[in-house]
């Protein structure tokens, strides 16, 4: 028993006899005990707050724009959404930061020793649910610092991008479930773009665009900026005190028909091939609210419909509008100002009634045979979804179409329909 006492003893005195870890010297440090102290709880903590402040930073100066959709494959629904982008910001990083990104510090060493420091690395990992496909993770250095009884972590500056991307070959279960609620939401969002009523959307002509414009891009504009622009009186003369003149009583009716644009997201304008504005019946008729000439697209993708055979799978014709087949979307631009048409949202068909199907047939086939084309009137429906300040684009989605299809000849209609 007395000897049992002895050892209990001398183990108590050994405990309490040994210094902490932090209060020894880095020369009195065992490896074991240094990769102990780099791989501090708080140390890491001190080092994961670090990342995320800096971080936040390096989103806010540049947001990272991808496509979550772009490997899609052409016979998949999510196909349609392959230009689709998506913005990791710094407040969508901030609000998932813990939860659906999570950043892991591990394979912690120490690559060296000074007589007051400790120099550690470690690899630092961000599992991003969001990110599809990345890896994301590169080393980071770091120091402890002797400082009295206890060593302070000394972290650089250190965020996303100090980090090396790379795509992996499969996702995560976590990204997998991501994407396809990313899918899910444009999909919803499409859907309900694609119930609004005819009545809803406005006939535009090019100046509306302008004032679209100036009315929904997220930036401030100067009082010169929308002189130069709007009045001619003001660019057409060089006194400083008539541009004064002209900006006190003209500047407030430019900013009040600007305001009246703030709210009109989904308009309409026109495509027509060269029938001609003045001979296609259509046309006269299809004016603004304010009186003014719709814009006209001027596109010309229906020109190769005489060509084509009917399609008893679809019954109809494969349409070549915009962003069908291998036809891109569309862009016009003018004053510095582009409205793109980037994707659709409706079908790249033209379906025929059965009743209706060997006559259209049997006149498209005659017009082709006398190397002649059709003529077409086509009211084009568009959302608008973005108004970009800095590229100067109105982007939108082409939403419907209600087509009319002329004989060159005598211009009777040949095939009238809505693709929806």
């Amino acid at each position: 028993m007395n000897k049992s006492i002895l050892v209990i003893a001398v183990g108590m005195c050994l405990a309490g006899c040994d210094k902490k870890v932090e209060e020894k010297p880095v020369s009195e440090l065992t490896h074991e005990e240094q990769v102990g102290l780099c791989s501090n709880p708080a140390v890491v903590k001190t080092i994961t707050d670090g990342f995320k402040a800096e971080t936040v930073k390096n989103l806010d100066a540049s947001p990272i724009n991808y496509y979550p959709l772009i490997n899609a494959k052409q016979d998949e629904p999510e196909y349609k959404y392959k230009d689709s982008p998506f913005l990791y910001t710094s407040k969508f990083f901030e609000d998932g930061f813990g939860t659906t990104e999570r950043l892991k510090v591990d394979k912690i060493t120490v690559t060296g020793t000074r007589s007051d420091s400790i120099n550690c690395e470690a690899t630092v990992t961000l599992d991003s649910d969001s990110l599809y496909k990345r890896n994301i993770s590169g080393p980071m250095s770091y120091q402890l610092v002797k400082q009295g009884d206890k060593y302070t972590p000394k972290v650089p500056e250190f965020g996303i991008v100090n980090l090396r991307f790379s795509m992996s070959d499969e996702p995560t279960n976590e990204q997998t479930a991501w994407r396809n609620g990313f899918f899910e939401n444009l999909s919803a969002i499409d859907n309900k773009t694609k119930s609004i009523p005819n009545d809803s959307f406005i006939p535009v002509s090019q100046d509306d665009l302008y004032y679209i414009y100036f009315s929904q891009a997220p930036r401030e504009f100067s009082d010169d900026e929308l002189m130069s622009f709007f009045s001619g009186k003001w660019n057409s003369t060089t006194d400083s005190f008539a541009k004064e003149d002209l900006k006190k009583y003209e500047l407030p009716v430019i900013k009040a028909k600007i305001a009246k644009y703030k709210d009109i997201h989904n308009i309409v304008f026109y495509a027509s091939s060269n029938y001609g504005y003045n001979n296609n019946p259509d046309i006269p008729d299809f004016k603004t609210a304010s009186d003014e000439k719709v814009f006209n697209l001027n596109d010309g993708a229906l020109t190769l419909l005489a060509g084509e055979s009917y399609n008893f799978d679809i019954k109809g014709y494969k349409y070549s509008g915009i962003g069908c087949g291998m036809v891109s979307g569309r862009s016009y631009s003018n004053r510095g100002i582009t409205v793109s048409i980037p994707r659709r949202l409706n079908a790249c068909n033209i379906v025929i009634p059965d009743d209706k199907a060997r006559d259209i047939s049997s006149a498209l086939s005659s017009i082709h045979s006398k190397q002649k084309n059709v003529e077409y009137f086509d009211k084009y429906y568009l959302h608008i979804d973005k108004v970009d300040g800095d590229s100067n684009i109105i982007s939108t989605a082409l939403v419907r179409e209600e087509l009319k299809i002329y004989d060159p000849e005598n211009h009777q209609v040949i095939i009238e329909t809505t693709i929806k």
